[in-house]
């Protein structure tokens, strides 16, 4: 008798809330957001509280997610595995997924509870009520109240449409894309093609936002080659922004280019120069300047973007962050360790 190999099905872990009594983590499957919870007391007795209590412990000592992954990847694991049949069971296939989505409908996805609990030797998931967890905040991203931010075009989230990747996966179904990848290529109403780009942390977008604003108050963005600001997204019947909207720019970031002639490579650099002095005439330091944040146009030209701030290890020294000598320093390294990847590169 043939069987059929299950359908695999990604899911983007969007939240984890690891404490010794009671943890949690949000997943993203094909738009379907699952919220599961375990709790130490449910565990008591078995040998999952051993394992619990070790994981527990475990991440605490690994520092932050991105300082040790390998510590909080465990988790989730340990938290998602026995719930993978009810996900299956709640997840629509890549043909009954959702083909078109709005980024209102991305921000408030129907959503399903589930509670890790013993039985006979096995963790299993069960489904809980919503209502028993009300007091639990989930989001896929931060917002901000409006009243914290000026004056500017204002976009509701119910139209603007979350377009597949300009380099998203083909085998990848659309909603299986939107679900691994926070959307960043949108339309909206009039059709016209925008990259949204989301609150994740306040303090970043906060400085982006504002610095795009000095630069559109300056006239800038017309003679120098950086994203525009067009407005922020408002959740629907809400107070809150949940990101903005700027230039969608075809292209690649330097970091994903491949070999280029020295010759193109000077001219890069030029632009990148000449854009950074005009920033710096008028007070604006860039920030993270770093191969990835460098653009490269379908017409050959480089943009700047990204000015959420911080610095990129290997670019930009600590001391120097948040300066215009760091923004010096970022280009220089940029260009010279690109520069020296691509001669090993040809060398080989």
């Amino acid at each position: 008798m043939e069987t059929t190999a299950p359908e695999e099905l990604p899911c983007h872990v969007v939240a984890t809330d690891i404490d010794t009594d009671t943890s949690s983590t949000t997943v993203m499957c094909r738009t379907i957001l699952f919220h599961i919870i375990v709790s130490l007391k449910d565990l008591r007795g078995t040998g999952f509280e051993h394992n619990y209590s070790q994981l527990v412990e475990s991440d605490k000592h690994a520092g932050s997610e991105h300082e040790s992954p390998k510590a909080f990847n465990d988790f989730c694991n340990w938290m998602l595995d026995p719930c993978m049949p009810s996900i299956r069971k709640l997840t629509p296939t890549a043909l009954q997924a959702p083909q078109d989505l709005t980024l209102q409908t991305y921000y408030n996805p129907p959503t399903h509870y589930l509670k890790l609990t013993p039985n006979h030797g096995q963790l299993q998931a069960l489904p809980v009520s919503a209502k028993d967890y009300r007091n639990q905040k989930i989001s896929l991203n931060q917002r901000i109240s409006l009243e914290d931010l000026p004056a500017v075009p204002r976009f509701s989230a119910s139209e603007i449409w979350i377009l597949r990747g300009a380099y998203s996966s083909d085998v990848l179904s659309f909603a299986d894309s939107i679900s691994s990848t926070p959307p960043q290529r949108v339309k909206t109403k009039e059709g016209e093609i925008k990259f949204f780009k989301p609150v994740k942390d306040i303090d970043p977008f906060m400085r982006e936002f504002d610095i795009l604003r000095r630069i559109a108050d300056e006239n800038l963005s017309g003679g120098i080659r950086i994203s525009r600001l067009f407005g922020i997204v408002v959740l629907h019947g809400t107070n809150t922004a949940v990101g903005m909207l700027l230039d969608w720019i075809p292209g690649c970031d330097l970091d994903g280019m491949g070999w280029v002639p020295p010759n193109t490579l000077n001219i890069w650099k030029e632009q990148i120069v000449d854009i950074v002095k005009e920033l710096h005439k008028f007070g604006i330091v860039w920030g993270d300047v770093s191969p990835n944040n460098v653009i490269i146009d379908e017409d050959s030209n480089a943009w700047a973007v990204d000015f959420g701030g911080g610095f990129t290890d290997g670019f930009v020294d600590a001391d120097n962050a948040g300066t215009k000598e760091g923004d010096w320093q970022g280009v220089e390294n940029t260009f010279k360790l690109y520069a020296e990847e691509d001669a090993s590169d040809t060398s080989v």
